[in-house]
């Protein structure tokens, strides 16, 4: 009897230690061959993958052929974000495309392309138009950009690949642990986190705008374009959900020239509210320790002034003060 239950609970720690390096942490490791560096020459490229529950942490080890060095770099991927830079070794051509196409692939599955995305663009613009906010403001976060219109509408199914130097602002978002070491990275977008597009609010004014939105973002529609005007990552805001397989817009509402622009952040249990002047290409974030908010239940706009429902209180505030600010 006692080596029945003894054995019965061996098979059980077994099980249970089976079960957690299942759904753990665990390991790939794969290798791309190519003329990394089109000298004519075959080089490789190691690639190994570990991943958490939080993300996932990459480390390719590039070998080039007649030279006895390995040129190691590293790269992280949180699970809350929606980018990813992979820092690449001077010796990499970006002439290659077949190499990058089948590195971008390797590593995330994602397709490679040259052309720069609409999403992108939105990145850039939100980055390097963002303003100081002194404390204690009523708003917190400031910005500026340009409302770029697009023909294709946006693949929310499937993100992408692209190249840029050292000194492109969207580096400053993607994390990364080589202090800017390198004059090159690979970076992932991955759109699969929108989940879905649907159409939140069609409006007569402006004329011909409609309102979309996705999971973590917010979009225009006019006629047969589209133009991103939000994406909720953590990395832009410093405020959002630890995973983004959890939705954060809660709903979004146009008035006029303004949309209004509701989240939920799951692991804070809060929410913020943003405002974009779609005409000026402003966006603005309320500051809810300033003007006591924590959950919004609703809001609207009237006489240039947003009025908040939240828990039972409601706030009025006036738009002119907090665009000014």
């Amino acid at each position: 009897m006692i080596y029945k239950n003894l054995f019965s609970k061996v098979i059980c720690f077994t099980l249970l230690l089976v079960t957690h390096l299942s759904y753990g942490q665990y390991d790939k490791e794969y290798t791309v061959v190519d003329d990394i560096n089109l000298d004519g020459k075959r080089d490789s490229v190691i690639i190994r993958e570990s991943s958490e529950t939080s993300g996932s942490y990459y480390e390719l080890k590039f070998k080039f052929h007649g030279n006895k060095n390995t040129y190691t770099v590293t790269a992280e991927y949180d699970f809350s974000r929606f980018l990813c830079a992979i820092p690449l070794p001077d010796e990499v051509d970006l002439r290659n495309v077949s190499f990058i196409q089948k590195l971008s692939e390797k590593i995330w599955g994602l397709p490679y392309t040259t052309v720069g995305r609409a999403e992108f663009n939105w990145y850039d613009c939100i980055i390097e138009g963002e303003e100081s906010i002194p404390a204690n403001a009523p708003i917190d976060f400031k910005s500026s950009f340009r409302v770029a219109w697009h023909k294709m509408k946006p693949d929310v199914k499937k993100g992408f690949a692209t190249t840029v130097t050292s000194n492109s602002t969207i580096l400053n978002i993607a994390p990364f642990d080589d202090e800017r070491k390198y004059k090159k990275y690979l970076i992932g977008y991955f759109a699969t986190n929108h989940r879905n597009l649907s159409c939140s609010q069609i409006t007569a004014n402006p004329k011909g705008i409609s309102l979309y939105t996705t999971n973590h973002g917010v979009l225009l529609k006019k006629k047969e374009e589209y133009a991103w005007i939000f994406i909720n990552d953590i990395t832009v805001f410093k405020f959002g959900s630890d995973k983004l397989r959890w939705p954060s817009i809660k709903s979004a509402k146009m008035f006029k020239n303004l949309v209004v622009i509701n989240t939920h952040s799951f692991s804070q249990n809060a929410d913020a509210l943003y405002i974009i002047d779609i005409n000026l290409g402003k966006i603005i974030r309320i500051n809810n320790v300033y003007w006591k908010i924590l959950q919004i239940d609703d809001y609207t706009i009237e006489n240039n002034e947003i009025k908040i429902n939240a828990l039972s209180s409601v706030k009025k505030i006036p738009l002119l003060e907090i665009f000014s600010q």
